[in-house]
């Protein structure tokens, strides 16, 4: 048996008992197939498949089950429990989270909390490789690409667009200052913590102070995903199918969204200028920015008059965040440190592009 196996039999013999007592009308439950995403993720993710009868009827079902990670992380501290939570709140409205089975807070069966999911059929568009670079999104057809481009957008506004006061997302603001505010202190403590594991980041101190002059006032407040981007997004015959990875959610300008969905694209093509020395090119089909706007606007009812400053916005947050995976990779000896590849990553084109677009020095 490889190590591999051998780790998943033992996953499996754990969480046999844990199943059961979720699905109590199951008989002869089995645990099978257990294997990682085909994406990454913040989190441990495994996929399995629990197979059982029930009143003399075969069942099967594939479930997601995702830990709180160990080791160093990416983030200061990570809330699994919120993740889990916004799901549960927006089960049932038009957008399209996984169905859960339910949470364990209880760290005594794998070392850490987890929650699990129902799998949903999809495809996932990977970042590994870059999107725009290989992988099944190359080889389909310009208007297929569009179709999953427009689908996505779409569904940025869907989320905007829920009333989460009603929802019960209210646990998200804070009295004491605005969301937009409640943001900035959080990066701005994020960055104190990266540079205390990596080095001093004076591009990103720059943004920072730039984001803190340049506040927009009277911004309208909405639900955020958080995590907009086209690989969180399971497609089907170019609809999506599932909402994933809910760790950043936030109340805030809804906009913000549709800037991060631009930060995280552009760091598929602009921001590999630093890696592969150039820039990839985009793939043909894909909505252009101006109509990436229309659309939003269209159907979230908000305005991006604002998009400029969250464009800077989301190279700063981006920025922290590569900062933080790039020093992990390079302490796991994944990376050689003569790279530096916490300012070289493929965020720092985008820093450099918006700091020359808004004046902000050094």
């Amino acid at each position: 048996m490889t190590e591999q196996k051998a780790e998943h039999a033992e996953l499996a013999e754990k969480l046999i008992s844990w199943m059961q007592e979720k699905i109590p009308a199951a008989e002869n439950l089995q645990l099978i197939d257990f294997k990682a995403p085909e994406a990454g993720a913040s989190n441990e993710t495994i996929l399995f498949t629990a197979k059982w009868m029930e009143q003399s009827l075969e069942k099967s079902q594939l479930y997601v089950v995702r830990m709180q990670p160990k080791g160093a992380g990416v983030f200061p501290s990570y809330d699994l429990a919120l993740q889990y939570k916004a799901m549960d709140l927006l089960k049932n409205t038009e957008v399209k989270v996984p169905a859960l089975l339910a949470y364990e807070e209880d760290d005594s069966l794998f070392g850490s909390a987890f929650y699990v999911m129902l799998g949903i059929d999809g495809q996932v568009v990977a970042e590994q490789p870059p999107y725009h670079m290989d992988g099944w999104f190359t080889e389909i057809k310009d208007q297929d690409r569009r179709d999953i481009w427009s689908n996505g957008i779409k569904t940025i506004a869907s989320v905007n667009q829920q009333d989460w006061q009603a929802l019960g997302f209210d646990f998200l603001a804070n009295a004491d200052q605005t969301p937009l505010q409640q943001q900035i202190g959080e990066y701005k403590s994020f960055l104190q913590w990266t540079e205390k594991k990596g080095q001093p980041y004076p591009a990103l101190w720059a943004l920072h102070a730039w984001l803190l002059e340049n506040q927009p006032k009277d911004e309208p407040t909405a639900l955020c995903w958080g995590d907009a981007k086209v690989a969180n997004l399971l497609y089907k015959k170019n609809a999506v199918t599932a909402v994933l990875d809910w760790e950043m959610v936030h109340l805030g300008n809804p906009v913000d969204d549709l800037a991060w969905w631009m930060t995280l694209d552009n760091s598929m093509s602009e921001g590999l200028e630093r890696l592969v020395g150039m820039e990839v090119p985009k793939q043909k089909g894909l909505l252009n920015k101006q109509e990436m706007i229309a659309l939003w606007e269209q159907e979230s009812g908000y305005s991006a008059a604002d998009l400029d400053y969250y464009e800077v916005f989301g190279a700063f947050k981006f920025g922290i965040i590569m900062a933080s995976i790039c020093i992990n990779m390079t302490n796991d000896g994944i990376v050689p440190p003569e790279m530096e590849m916490d300012i070289n990553h493929t965020c720092t084109p985008l820093m450099d592009r918006l700091m020359e677009k808004h004046g902000i020095v050094l």
